[in-house]
Parts: structure tokens; sequence; C-alpha cells
């Protein structure tokens, strides 16, 4: 991968895998090493709630983690500290009710010898240099920095270099959860629908430049594996939603959905306890297409979002007050058709990313591209609490001009009136069906869930989706070429990449009814 934010995308290509060490693209230069600051104090720390309802609740036999440390400089003395803390946590200051006590045992083990550099190797813990100073003078350790896991039959061991130790429990909860998933054979599978050429989370021409060949899925259920990405097929509308399913994702289609597959998925929804993800809106380029047309159409799916209280509305929202910027050989110019928002709460200029929403949470910043606006009407479900949870600002216009080229540059039209729009909201309680007629429609049994993010290509990167044709098998391993979007395609990837990540990742969790592990995700983000 040569883009170095791809591999910094929160470590999630390679430095939580069991086995793997980072790559040295993403290891921090000697300034960003010394700029480690100390940890906190023991007694002021307490594990996320996703780490103690793991260690806690979550275990039935002993789960061991030994960590490697090497000792040396200042700042790995104080890496050393955070990981001393953080596994006396897990052992013994995680559960808070007295009776359950947790059933993780840990060991700090000091490399310090040669009998133990041997004992580091076999383990799996490699080898890694650490440069701590400034560009005068410098001292390089090297040594080993890790961790051992074990549970039951199943064992990981991860290679941390600790200038990446950021997200460090959620590195450590994660793998713990994935122990603890394969021993148990307990999945985490979200369903994906399919059969409606809809844009793939698992095209590796959609995120970066065409030379790196990473996807979506592939780096998330690369670094957390105990997510699984299950098709979904509604053949028309004669198949189910399969029941065992907790979450479903609807991805932005390519052609029109029929009243019977809307109704399959409104049939899962209704079921009770579940949860949908629609990231869909009006206007989305085409695969492979550099020059960036799109005809603005809704493909049927506002039909099922109105009946959950959210009204999916044919256009595209121009926001010129929170406009990303794209480039090309020299310069950067807004592109008002992705909106940039961040912030926990709405700002002078009326925009707004809900921060606390398990989805966004606390991600200093997301891209929306192409979105719709979106019209909450509570009245549609008198049980549930629907929330907007992203706004454009108020310098955002609405147009529906039917088909529209979205090359940048471009001279965006100006008409129209100025205003925040809600482009992604949710719903939660007890559902009624999207295609209630009357008081006596199905109502959910238990409280389930919907995401509406009117964004078509939030999951990708729409430069690089637009500029990366899909190629015929036996053309693939030819050198790609790189389009005339390419630099554009390089800077959305670095200033949107993380986000867009940490986010699905969120909405992982937030489909499986896991709220809690935004919490941890935040940590990688902060």
């Amino acid at each position: 991968m040569q883009l170095k934010t791809l591999f910094a995308v929160a470590c999630l290509a390679g430095c939580a895998r069991a086995e793997t060490r980072l790559p040295s693209e993403a290891r921090p230069d000697v300034s960003e090493s010394a700029a480690l600051t100390p940890p906190a104090a023991a007694e002021a720390r307490t594990l996320k709630r996703a780490s103690q309802r793991l260690v806690c609740d979550g275990l039935t036999e002993t789960l061991e983690i030994d960590a490697y440390v090497t000792r040396g400089t200042p700042a790995l003395e104080s890496y050393a500290k955070e990981v001393e803390i953080l596994l006396g946590l897990y052992q013994s200051g995680a559960c808070q009710s007295g009776a359950v006590t947790s059933k993780v045992r840990t060991r700090l083990i000091e490399v310090n010898t040669d009998q133990l550099r041997a004992k580091a190797d076999a383990e799996g813990i490699g080898t890694e240099a650490f440069e701590e100073g400034d560009r005068t003078k410098a001292t390089v350790v090297r040594g080993h920095w890790g961790f051992v896991l074990k549970y039951r039959s199943e064992r990981a061991a991860m290679t941390l270099h600790p200038g990446n130790h950021r997200g460090l429990e959620l590195w450590l909860s994660s793998k713990m959860r994935e122990l603890r998933n394969l021993a148990e054979k307990q999945e985490v599978t979200i369903g994906v629908v399919t059969g409606k050429q809809e844009l793939q989370l698992s095209e590796t021409r959609s995120f970066g430049p065409a030379s790196t060949r990473v996807s979506l899925e592939g780096m998330v259920t690369s670094s957390f594996p105990f997510y699984r990405l299950q098709p979904v097929d509604l053949q028309g509308g004669s198949a189910a939603v399969p029941a065992d399913l907790r979450g479903l994702i609807v991805t932005q289609p390519g052609e029109p959905y029929t009243d019977a597959e809307l109704r399959r998925i409104d049939e899962f929804v209704v079921s009770g306890g579940k949860a949908l993800a629609v990231y869909v809106s009006a206007a989305s380029p085409k695969q492979g297409r550099a020059v960036m047309d799109a005809t603005l159409d809704t493909m049927g799916v506002e039909r099922l979002l109105a009946g959950y209280g959210i009204k999916l509305s044919n256009d595209l929202v121009l926001d010129f007050g929170r406009a990303a910027s794209v480039a090309d050989l020299s310069t950067r110019t807004p592109y008002p058709a992705a909106a940039v928002l961040g912030g926990s709460s709405p700002t002078s200029d009326g925009s707004q990313l809900d921060a606390s929403f398990p989805p966004f949470y606390r991600l200093p910043r997301l891209a929306f591209p192409f979105p719709s606006s979106l019209v909450l009407e509570p009245s549609r479900q008198p049980n549930a609490t629907l929330r907007a949870v992203a706004r454009t600002s108020n310098e955002s216009i609405a147009i529906s001009p039917g088909t529209i080229n979205l090359t940048p540059p471009m001279v965006w039209p100006a008409e129209g009136a100025r205003a925040s729009r809600v482009i992604s909201a949710s719903v939660e309680g007890l559902l009624r069906s999207a295609f209630a007629t009357d008081s006596a429609a199905p109502t959910s049994k238990q409280p389930s869930r919907v995401l509406v993010v009117a964004s078509s290509q939030f999951l990708a990167n729409p430069f690089a989706r637009a500029n990366n044709a899909i190629l015929p098998p036996q053309l693939e391993l030819m050198a790609p070429k790189e389009g005339p979007l390419e630099a554009p395609v390089r800077a959305y990837a670095s200033d949107h990449g993380q986000g867009i990540v940490l986010s699905f990742k969120n909405t992982l969790d937030w489909l499986h009814l896991e709220d809690d592990w935004a919490e941890l995700s935040a940590t990688v983000a902060e």
C-alpha cells in the first residue's frame, strides 16, 4: 500500500492483527516518538464499558495475557507504565460488583536477557527499533514490544510498536473478544443486501489509489476478525432476510428496489430486536467513470424509509459552508457536493455531527459525499424516537437538476434557499411496519432501530470509485494506470479514510446492538 494514511487508518491495516507487524511506513518519526505523554495515574483510570463487560461477564474461563516490553528511554518507560496500568485494570480493577471477579490473568515481561529475547521470538513477538530524541541526537533501542493472549485452545500474538500505542485498550479488548468468539464459536454476522448492482464493500478499487487494492470490508475484518459480512440476496422479494441475523446493511443500489424486496427488509426490522443501516441518496456517480455524471434517483428506497418516519428527498445537497476540498496538481478547491461535518453540537453555522451517536461517536470529522436531504415525520412512528444525527451548515442548498456532472473542478449552481439540512437520522423503538395503513399494523415486539445516512458513497472514496475501473480477472495483475482523478483520490483518502473506517466499525457494533464498543474506537481518533 503506497498511501501512509491508509496504513495509519487507526492501525487497521496491521498493528492489531495476529502474527503481523505494523508496516514501516506507519511508524512515527523521531519527533513523534519523543512526544509520547505520560499515562494518567492508575487510581484515576478505569476500563471502558465494553472492556468491563467483556472481562466481567463475557469470559467463561481464564484468559491469559503476557505483555513483552523493552525499556531504555523515558518514552519507553512511559509506554511500559501504560501497559502495566492497563494490565492491572484487566486483572483486578475492572468489575464493579464484588460478587464478580475478572477472569483475566496478566504478566508484564521485561525483555532484558538473551533467554527472554529468545522466548519473545519464539512466541511470535517481532523485533522492532524505537527512536527517541531530536534530529541532532537520537537514542535508538531495538527490542520486543507486544502481547501474547491465550484462551482455551486459541492463541494470538501481536507486535505493537510503542510509538503506536494509541488505542491500546481497543486492540487488546478486540483481540480478547476475537479469541473468545473463536473458542466459543460465537459469530458477529451482519447481512449486506446484494443483487442490486450496489456499492460493494468488498470492492478493492473504491477506497484508495488503484495500486493499493484495499477494500473497506477487508480493512475492518482483517483487524477485527470477529465480524463477518454475509451477502443477502432477496431474489426479487422471493427470499426473506435470514432470521438469525441481528443487523442488515443496504448500500447504494444501481437498480430500483421492488415493493416485494422492500417488504422483505421491513419484515426483518419489524420482527423485533433488529437493526438496519441504509446508505442511500439520490446522486451516485457510476463506478469507473472519471466523468462523474449522475442522474438523481432514490431507487425506490424512499418508500421504505418514509414508513419509518424518515423521508428521503430526490435532491442533491450542496454545502458551501462545510465543503470538502479536492486537490489537483498544485491547489485545492472547494467541493460542496461532499459535506465535511464535525463537533458534538450545532455550531454557529448550523452544522452538526452528533458525536454522542454510536456510529459517529467522538469522531472529529466525517465526509458525506453526494448527500440528499431528509425530513423527519415522528407521527409515522408514535412508539419510537426519531433523531437527526448529521446536519449540513446554514450555507447549504438542495437542488434537483435531474442529471448533474460532479467532476471536479466545476462551477456550482448558486440558486436556492440556503439552510441547514438533515442528511443522517435514526429511529429506535417499537417500530410499526413501514407499510402500515392503520393502527392495527404489525409492531415489533422488541425495540428495533434504523439508521439512514443519505450519502450514496459515504462508505467509499468517491473519486477512487470513479477513477478506478473494475477490470476482468485476467487483467487484475497488470500494473494499474493512474487516472485523471488520482490527486483527488489521494487527498480524499488522506483527509477522510480514518473516519470512514472507524464509523463503519462503530456501525457494525451498533447493528449488533453493542453500542459501548464505540467508546473504545474513539480512543484511536483522539
